[in-house]
């Protein structure tokens, strides 16, 4: 039929009768011959996908030679298949330390990864993650191990720049553990990696014996199943929980779900944490061939291949991830040089296409395209050109990675970086770094404004050419215990610090200073950053003020005693007065006129002890020590103090508040039960209580007595109004006003008197006016 077939000939010569004869034997090798060309294909799509994500493959044999090595690896060390792996991929003499391969050949364990600096281009040295996995025979014991190395230089260095341009704090979740289960609808375990079975502390075998209820704690089975169920329609979850581990401890966990599907059938995906690139190297790392190829589409890598004129006749999926397009819509449709930023088309577009003149690979060509909602997308591009037998361009084959996301990083640095030194340039504080000997390593072009030198003549000076020797001393001390605070506690925060400073004329200023320690990448202490502000006028300021405060606590110390003694002096002459008023009284007993005008200078005599009392009372105003005072104590004190209350029920629901007072607080309370004893008429209870809100409490003080008039609310606080002596509710108000605290009278009339103070969470300087104990 016209068919062609690969075959084998087998030809023999034999004689039979005196004649010669060939028997010939063909044997149809075409499905071989295409199983051999698949499994070409495969294999060098496996070196294309890991030649181009920067990968080396490699077997090694238990005597650590290097059975087959990858294009990648071969194209860095040479032919190094049959050779020592140590001796030419690390330059060691003996197996490296921490080494993968010797781990899995003498634990047995499968898999184990670590990073390792090793000699790399041009003498300079990488940091490689390398992930070793067992290849074992059909009777399942380990013959050889699969080495993947992956080289993680730029990462690092990347997240090296990028925490110290963030003040070097290390991201939590660098340390973090990682547990990675899937499990199926019933909660059974299929596949999980080390940490989830040990951050509970069981065994591999322990562990794929339980179910998710086992160690649930917060939900019961039925509401586990009934979660299970909501995933399977949403597709995902995130939410967290508790979990019981082997010894009883119950730990807090953060589980994120998705719906997944393997072999047609639909299991669970849990990450406690969010560490999706390790899973993703940890999964490609223990599948066969084919879910290799499965995780290189799915990391983001996207595949294709051009022909001479540069068209798409292929395109993996991951270029819908990358670019917006589905392969359809840029296979045999687009060339590549459709995708490219307008503004650098056709440049980019000559370069190409002279390296495909010359038929040479390309790595990291980095370009800038378009993507289908027409945002911009940076790309990084390898490739390796397709040739035929003859040695004849068929066309190119790589992969493009997306670096959108590090460009952006690399751009935020950049403009943080300028923006930091503009900062430290135009600041008028000055801004320095110290080793951990003290030395100035760094300070702002604002030191010259602030002490005469230049950071140049700065950092050639010991801190005790430039600090007065009492703030140097003091000085030494408190970075010492800076140090020493934060090695204890990697959060400390150094307190704020003031010190005298010598200019380089020789004057002195007082500087503020806030410091921060540093640390290197592995939280090792290197020295101190400091912002120094200058306060040389506002510390002169504090003394004379301190001076002023001084001289008027004298001056007031002399108003209290003068106003002691004549408080002294007139209670005697009152006292005089107050005795011969009770003789004339004896004497004209039968005399009513007489009477009539006797007692009324008893009643001035009344009023002038109480305004006698007003005057002592706010003599002491503003000058006790304020602290924290028991309310319901103070209350209950100055109703024992005052007669007169035994026919009313006095109610005090202040228990465990405590308010910023002094001791005039009982004197407060004291004047609010008087006035109810006199004005409130048919009063039968009293009532002190509080009400907790946002950003303040009010303290109430309410009666069921007469009230207070509309017309007359504002004006009972005013001094000197009022049926007696007008001064008790308006000690009331300058007792608030000491404490920070406002009052107002919020009763009904008719129907009570009620006095509510409020009172702010926190004074002007900065402490809790109350709290609860």
């Amino acid at each position: 039929n016209g068919e062609i077939k690969d075959v084998i000939i087998s030809a023999t010569s034999f004689t039979v009768e005196g004649k010669k004869f060939l028997q010939g034997t063909f044997r149809d090798i075409t499905e071989n011959k295409r199983m051999e060309e698949q499994l070409r294909r495969e294999r060098e799509t496996l070196e294309l996908v890991t030649e181009n994500v920067g990968a080396g493959l490699a077997i090694i044999s238990k005597d650590y030679k290097i059975v087959w090595a990858n294009k990648f690896l071969k194209n860095i060390f040479g032919d190094i298949e049959g050779k020592t792996c140590f001796l030419v991929l690390n330059d060691h003499n003996s197996i490296c330390p921490g080494c993968g391969i010797k781990k899995i050949f003498e634990t047995g364990t499968d898999n184990v990864v670590h990073e390792q600096l090793v000699p790399g281009l041009k003498g300079q040295r990488s940091w490689i993650e390398i992930t070793a996995n067992a290849i074992r025979d059909k009777n399942g014991d380990i013959v050889a191990v699969l080495e993947l190395s992956v080289d993680v230089t730029e990462r690092k260095q990347l997240d090296s720049k990028l925490r110290e341009a963030e003040k070097r704090y290390h991201a939590i979740f660098d340390k973090s553990p990682v547990g990675i289960l899937i499990v199926d609808s019933s909660g059974n375990p299929i596949e999980f990696n080390e940490q989830a079975h040990r951050q509970l502390g069981y065994s591999r075998e322990e562990f794929e014996k339980l179910t998710v209820s086992d160690h649930e704690v917060l939900e019961t089975p039925e509401e586990t199943r009934a979660r299970v169920n909501k995933i399977l329609k949403t597709g995902k979850d995130e939410f967290e929980t508790k979990h019981r581990t082997k010894t009883g401890e119950i730990r807090d966990i953060k589980n994120v779900v998705q719906v997944i599907e393997l072999s047609g059938q639909k299991f669970f995906q849990v990450i406690t944490q969010d560490i999706t690139i390790s899973k993703k190297m940890e999964k490609a790392l223990q599948e066969s061939e084919e879910r290799f190829r499965q995780v290189a589409e799915k990391s983001g890598i996207w595949v294709w291949e051009i022909d001479t004129n540069g068209v798409y006749t292929y395109a993996s999926p991951v270029v819908k991830e990358v670019l917006g397009y589905k392969p359809e819509e840029i296979v045999w449709k687009k060339h590549f040089y459709d995708l490219f930023y307008h503004e650098e088309k056709e440049e980019l577009k000559t370069a190409a296409f002279q390296t495909f003149a010359e038929k040479k690979p390309f790595c990291n060509f980095l370009n800038r395209n378009v993507h289908k909602n027409r945002k911009t997308v940076w790309l990084s591009t390898n490739g390796v050109p397709v040739v035929d037998a003859n040695g004849n361009l068929l066309g190119y084959r790589g992969s493009d990675k997306d670096i959108t996301e590090q460009k952006i990083a690399e751009e935020a640095l950049r403009e943080s970086e300028k923006k930091y030194r503009l900062l430290t340039e135009n600041t008028t504080d000055v801004i320095y770094i110290q080793d951990m000997n003290l030395n100035i390593t760094y300070a702002s072009p604002s030191v010259k404004k602030l002490s005469g030198y230049t950071p140049d003549e700065l950092a050639k000076l010991r801190p005790d050419k430039f600090m007065t020797p009492e703030s140097f001393e003091r000085g030494v001390v408190d970075f010492k215990e800076a140090i020493a605070s934060a090695i204890a506690d990697p959060d400390y925060e150094i307190p704020l610090k003031q010190y005298q400073y010598i200019r380089k004329d020789g004057s002195t200023l007082w500087g503020e200073l806030k410091m921060k320690v540093l640390r290197d990448s592995n939280s090792n202490l290197v020295g101190i950053q400091g912002n120094l502000r200058d306060i040389t006028e506002r510390k002169e300021a504090e003394e004379k003020l301190s001076s002023i405060m001084s001289e008027l606590v004298g001056i007031n110390e002399k108003l209290g005693v003068i106003g002691k003694l004549t408080r002294h002096d007139a209670r005697n002459k009152l006292a005089v007065i107050a005795n011969n008023t009770y003789l004339a009284k004896t004497k004209l007993a039968t005399n009513p006129d007489a009477l009539q005008f006797l007692g009324g200078i008893d009643s001035a005599i009344d009023q002038m002890e109480k305004i006698f009392d007003f005057a002592r009372n706010y003599e002491m105003l503003g000058v006790e020590e304020l602290s924290y005072l028991d309310v319901k104590k103070n209350v209950d004190e100055a109703v024992i103090l005052l007669s007169g209350l035994d026919t009313i029920n006095v109610v005090n629901e202040c228990s465990r508040l405590k308010v910023m007072a002094d001791s005039l607080l009982r004197q407060l309370f004291y004047n609010m039960a008087e006035n109810t004893l006199k004005y409130g008429e048919d009063v039968t209870e009293i009532k002190v209580y509080y009400k907790e809100e946002p950003e303040q409490l009010k303290l109430v003080y309410e009666d069921n007595g007469v009230g207070i008039p509309e017309n007359e609310k504002e004006k009972i606080f005013q001094e000197g109004y009022g049926k007696g002596t007008g001064y008790g509710l308006y000690l009331i108000k300058k007792i608030c006003e000491a404490y920070c605290w406002t009052i107002k009278e919020t009763g009904v009339p008719g129907k009570g008197a009620q006095f509510t103070m409020t009172i702010p969470k926190t004074g002007t300087n900065g402490l809790p006016l109350y709290r609860f104990e």
